[in-house]
């Protein structure tokens, strides 16, 4: 199943019509900032709600759109938390790494820049990072989720 909406600059009459921007992910929260960014900048681009999973309907969009560049923040959030992976391991493993890998590999084979915004590491507010005192964490500090961290932690270690 393949939705769209379209920034203000585009003009949708035309089935041929070359976006600059195609987003995947607008309804969530990453994306819905990136569709904020992308109007307040006046370009031009198209959302789209295809699975990413769908290997041939993005080929279909991308071929149809011929964009410059995809911004994907698309993928599933754990519901209600992370702990939801560990229990639907084939559907997250379906959506958030199959289907970033197809995105990123029809962009490369079309020769379409693509980005891919995405969640990687998982941390909790401990006695250093207390909730509510506004001390995030570095990038060098190790996430600490869990003993040996959820099984979804692990897939990006393949």
């Amino acid at each position: 199943v393949s939705t769209q909406s379209t920034g203000s600059l585009c003009v949708m009459s035309d089935p041929s019509h070359q976006v600059d921007f195609l987003v995947y992910g607008a309804s969530g929260y990453l994306g819905q900032h990136l569709v904020k960014w992308l109007k307040a900048k006046k370009k031009n681009y198209t959302t789209l709600s295809t699975r990413l999973q769908n290997r041939e309907q993005i080929e279909k969009d991308l071929d149809k759109y011929k964009p410059k560049y995809v911004l994907c923040a698309a993928g599933l959030a754990g519901r209600p938390n992370i702990d939801w992976f560990e229990t639907n391991k084939q559907e997250g493993i379906r959506v958030n790494v199959i289907g970033a890998l197809n995105i990123v590999d029809l962009c490369y084979l079309k020769k379409v820049h693509c980005t891919f915004f995405g969640t990687g590491l998982l941390y909790k507010y401990d006695e250093k990072h207390p909730l509510g005192s506004g001390i995030g964490y570095k990038e060098d500090e190790e996430p600490n989720y869990g003993h040996d961290g959820p099984y979804y932690l692990s897939l990006i270690h393949i």
